[in-house]
């Protein structure tokens, strides 16, 4: 038998911003808030992976009718609200978006660097375009210049320059995608879309029974296409900008530019917003008109919808959800006031300008969105919705980031991570009381009735998607935690219903805890997700000391109920004399009935070990049975091919599906000897199959870089970039484009190979360790903001040096100091100084805190 812990780490890579450059067109688009007259003597303007393995969906059998989840929604309820009236100026063309109109757009390939889804509430949404003497539609403004609604980036130093082309920041490209499914997603945490999809989703609004359950489709006016002219010279570009959280579509004749805008607002999480701005190119005197093409429709498969008087230009529709969850539990409300888009937008031929607004608001009460409405319609007068929005992003971007000086396939591969992870979370904003409700596989954007896991959450979040999160977005990580403390009681409710005590967190999840999973024997079995959980909760508790959360807030419940499920899990085996964890499901779910799952033993004693200390830090008296089964606890491990075999009985070769044993180490914490670790990493490579999930090999590429051998973790890190869909940075699942798109656990995968694994970042209970490794293809890296004990740290590394600088620091937050390996060099991290060395493996903790 043999103890896990922690061994050699890698490095990771730098964030560096590029200043504004006016090449580019996203910094010439005119703003998008005003029409302004241009005066007479202006000049013209200038130009489950399957969770059942490869054996397909099992519920498809089970339940006739039911597709696969990879199929398109099944069945639904159409909503008894009436047609829409028209909007002024003549009915829309309600043409919809189809696949085969959009040209083909490039996936990205097995690429090289060398080259390159409570109380019963009501949840509204409004959208407005108010008509005004100046525009058939849209929100009147000032007629007065404003301010460029795009500022600078946040200053921070920069070591590299971008050009139009070679910004990582910015995703643009001629064509749209051939596979909808691959278009562009925006959300907040509170609201999510696709661009041009019909629907949208909202935080934690689910319909549907148990297994039945998946987010609830919203109808979406925001589903507005600008079409380009015929007959005429036509330029078109489409753009992601994950710098200002935007979508923009240009048209460009040689009359004139149009740029339609979307975007879900930052942080006014309860505002999506869209905008139309026509500039005039040439100096004739005609008017110009641009088609636009909706097919809203105030329909649901999932709402019982009724529209409703208007309000202040307004349409309102509502409707509940048509099954609770579970039974008695609540059915959310969903309200909507919205105007329409018309069908076309005309620029005056005296107008040089103009852009016309829309918007989009969704809240728990029709008196709460009809505020939103009005705050929202306030802004856009005042010309400063959009650079609200923009101003929230780079704040974001401001505080915390990743750049790298390396290839620009990697710089956009890991921004792309970034600005998708980032968006499923919320921001700490004054006055945001939404209760979060978690991350599922394909984020807010996805996760209908049919598609991407139902919008259900798994381990995903806990391990794949959250180390990222707490080490750059604590306060994000904070409500990460609290969507599982919130959702104890069904976890609780769970473990009664198989016999065992404390809590068992639901394989899958939505919005009360309760098992969700329509097949028995993944929510039975797949308890593996207990210990990812707590692992969470851990690695929280250790980078944060927020006493708060776990004395007040339910944390230390969580902690406990998960160790009590484990006491009543494992069995005696007088055999062996250890305990045993019977009949599971480790993540190789290949596998559906195993014993002593070794990944799953692991992360059962670590929550032991860990509860344990939490509750004697908490001054709290905890059971003696604790320790006793997590120190008794089998961990199979074959002492002579010094290897861990996945689960007592596997042979040397069997097909695996996925990261599984691998994980031992990072990141879950296991002690190992160095040649442990590379036998494992040799032995599962080879056993691994090459269609497993997107997360698989940045796990692998982890743990060479552990072991000091940077190239050979690249060739498997690069091995990712077959799940990037082009141009917008879509993850699949699968690399054949299949199962889960948006796919952020595979994003959370690769980040963590980057974040975590160049730099050797590593997060146990007295400091944070690094040991930073730099393969050929990174020349330096920079990680700004790392959260550390109250404090924010800036670390850059190159394979020569290592550079740290403390740049704010809570009131409470304690001194700091980087400790040097092996020599033991102590030095002071102050506020504001940077403090270089040469590089090597160190760590960083409170000052003479750390006991040798």
């Amino acid at each position: 038998m043999l103890a896990c812990g922690p061994g050699r780490r890698g490095s990771l890579p730098a964030r560096v911003p590029r200043p504004p450059d006016p090449s580019r067109r996203g910094d010439l688009t005119p703003p998008l808030l005003l029409p302004t007259p241009c005066p007479p003597s202006s000049p013209p303007c200038q130009s489950r992976r399957p969770k059942w393995g490869s054996r397909g969906d099992p519920r498809a059998a089970a339940r006739p009718g039911l597709l696969s989840r990879r199929g398109p929604p099944v069945g639904g309820t159409v909503c008894n609200a009436p047609p829409l009236p028209p909007p002024p100026g003549g009915p829309p063309r309600g043409r919809t978006l189809r696949a085969g109109r959009l040209q083909p757009g490039p996936r990205s390939s097995g690429l090289s660097l060398r080259t390159p889804r409570n109380p019963k509430r009501k949840v509204g949404v409004t959208v407005f375009a108010l008509p005004t003497p100046r525009a058939r539609s849209g929100i009147q403004v000032p007629d007065r210049p404003l301010p460029d609604p795009r500022p600078s980036p946040p200053a921070r130093p920069s070591t590299m320059g971008y050009g139009a082309l070679d910004d990582p920041a910015v995703f643009t490209s001629p064509t749209l995608p051939s596979d909808p499914r691959f278009l562009a997603t925006l959300t907040n945490s509170y609201l999510g879309t696709r661009v041009y999809r019909d629907i949208l989703h909202v935080n934690g609004v689910y319909n549907g029974a148990l297994g039945d359950a998946h987010r609830a489709d919203v109808p979406s006016p925001v589903n507005v296409r600008l079409e380009a002219p015929e007959g005429v010279e036509v330029s078109q570009s489409f753009t992601l900008d994950t710098r200002t959280g935007t979508f923009l579509h240009v048209v460009e004749t040689p009359e004139f530019t149009a740029t339609h805008r979307i975007y879900a607002h930052r942080a006014l999480t309860h505002l999506l917003a869209f905008s139309v701005t026509v500039r005039r190119s040439a100096p004739q005197a005609q008017p110009i008109t641009v088609r636009l093409r909706s097919d809203f429709t105030p329909k649901s498969r999932d709402l019982d919808l009724h529209l409703g008087p208007d309000f202040q230009g307004a349409r309102y529709l509502s409707g509940r959800t048509l099954s609770p969850e579970v039974a008695g539990g609540p059915q959310p409300t969903v309200h909507m006031l919205w105007t329409p888009a018309p069908p076309a937008l005309t620029l005056p031929e005296a107008r040089r300008e103009a852009t016309w607004q829309f918007l989009v608001a969704v809240a728990e009460a029709e008196a709460e969105v009809r505020r939103l409405f009005e705050e929202g319609a306030a802004l856009l007068r005042a010309g400063s919705l959009y650079p609200a929005h923009v101003e929230a992003w780079g704040a974001l971007w401001g505080a915390s980031g990743l750049d790298l000086d390396a290839p620009l396939p990697l710089q956009r591969a890991v921004r792309g991570c970034l600005y998708y992870l980032l968006s499923a979370v919320p921001s700490p904003a004054p006055g945001v009381r939404d209760p979060f409700h978690g991350i599922s596989p394909g984020g807010l954007s996805n996760g209908s009735r049919g598609e991407d896991y139902w919008g259900h959450v798994f381990w995903d979040q806990d391990l794949w998607m959250f180390p990222n999160i707490l080490l750059l977005w604590p306060e994000a990580a904070r409500a990460i935690l609290q969507y599982r403390v919130r959702t104890l009681s069904g976890a609780q409710a769970n473990a009664r219903d198989q016999g065992y005590k404390g809590a068992k967190f639901p394989w899958e999840s939505a919005a009360t805890g309760h098992e969700v999973c329509p097949e028995d024997i993944f929510g039975t079995r797949e308890i593996h997700i207990n210990g990812a959980v707590l692992l969470a909760f851990e690695q929280y508790y250790y980078s944060t000391r927020d006493l708060q959360l776990f004395k007040e807030e339910g944390g230390w419940d969580v902690v406990s109920a998960v160790a009590e499920f484990w006491c009543s899990r494992v069995i005696w085996s007088p055999e062996e004399q250890c305990y045993h964890l019977r009949g599971v499901i480790p993540p190789d779910e290949y596998q559906t009935d195993v014993d002593n799952s070794v990944y799953t033993n692991v992360v059962a004693r670590n929550s032991l070990r860990f509860a344990t200390s939490l509750g004697r830090d908490l001054g709290l008296a905890v059971p003696e049975e604790w320790l006793r089964v997590a120190e008794n606890l089998k961990v199979p491990f074959d002492p002579k091919r010094r290897y861990h075999p996945e689960y007592d009985g596997y042979r040397l070769g069997d097909s695996v599906k996925q990261a599984d044993v691998v994980l031992l180490g990072f990141p879950v914490p296991c002690a190992m000897d160095p040649d442990v670790r590379k036998n494992d990493l040799e032995i599962y490579e080879a056993a691994t199959s090459p269609r497993g999930p997107a997360m698989t090999w940045s796990m692998f590429a982890v743990g060479w870089l552990e072991l000091r051998e940077p190239e050979r973790a690249q060739q498997l890190l690069n091995k990712c970039f077959a799940n990037i869909s082009e141009p917008f940075k879509i993850w699949t699942e699968n690399s054949d484009g299949t199962e889960t798109v948006n796919f952020l656990t595979g994003m959370g995968g690769f980040l963590q190979a980057v974040l975590f694994g160049y730099t050797g970042f590593r997060i146990i209970r007295d400091c944070l360790k690094f040991d930073p490794v730099c393969p050929t293809e990174v020349r330096h890296g920079q990680v700004t903001g790392v959260s550390y004990l109250g404090n924010k740290l800036n670390f850059s590394f190159s394979e020569e040096e290592v550079t740290v600088e403390v740049t704010w620091a809570q009131s409470q937050a304690p001194a700091l100091e980087a400790v040097l390996e092996p020599s033991g060099r102590r030095l002071a991290l102050p506020q504001g100084q940077t403090v270089s060395f040469p590089t090597t493996a160190g760590r960083i903790q409170r000052v003479s805190s750390y006991t040798t």
